[in-house]
């Protein structure tokens, strides 16, 4: 200090002339002892600041195909960094990280006296399942479940429709009210973010053909 070497003391957190700023806010005194013993010692006060919190931002949910979100490098006037899963990102990828619920963690430069935070942004999707194509003997089995027939990755909570009509209990079809022909019955599945989705459900039905005598 002025020029005079010595050691930094007289203080639990002060170690190898490092002042540990990880304790409470407060005051604290710290002394430097000169190695010369004709220069008095010098008595220093540190003021710790509370660290303050910060504001979680909130994300909208996206979906899955949608662009990559930009997270800002100043929240609250606190400029820091981001991180998912410890790693540093400037931009949250929905196309790469997929469907889920992920925890951003804002963390901010030393020497600002802010908090770190964490917030969640959840990607989504809407995918109705593939189309299919079914040949139908109601012969066999009148009866039909529609949700049988939907593709294994097909979302739920849809609806059902044939030619523009609700389809009010699709887990009991009676296919002997159509009749023969081809019938498309269309399973409509929403998203406040992704949009709709529709999976076309194509019966061919069928009734079964006898052959007649053989002739003998």
């Amino acid at each position: 200090v002025n020029g005079v070497t010595g050691n930094w003391g007289n203080s639990p957190h002060v170690t190898a002339n490092m002042f540990n700023t990880n304790i409470t806010s407060g005051d604290y005194l710290i002394t430097f002892f000169p190695d010369d013993e004709c220069t008095n010692d010098l008595d220093l006060t540190i003021t710790i600041n509370p660290s303050m919190d910060l504001t979680p931002l909130t994300f909208s949910n996206v979906c899955n195909t949608s662009p990559p979100v930009n997270l800002p490098v100043m929240v609250q006037g606190v400029t820091g960094v981001w991180t998912l899963n410890s790693v540093v990102i400037l931009i949250f990828e929905p196309q790469i990280q997929g469907n889920g619920t992920y925890t951003l963690t804002f963390t901010p430069l030393p020497g600002q006296c802010a908090n770190a935070f964490s917030s969640t942004i959840t990607v989504g999707s809407v995918f109705a399942g593939d189309d299919v194509n079914v040949n139908y003997c109601i012969d066999q089995n009148p009866i039909v479940k529609l949700t049988d027939y939907l593709s294994g990755n097909a979302g739920t909570g849809g609806s059902w429709e044939l030619a523009g009509l609700p389809v009010l209990n699709p887990v009991m079809v009676d296919l002997t009210i159509l009749g023969e022909g081809n019938f498309i019955f269309s399973y409509i599945l929403s998203d406040i973010t992704c949009g709709n989705d529709t999976a076309f459900i194509d019966f061919d039905i069928q009734t079964l053909k006898v052959a007649g005598n053989d002739g003998n």
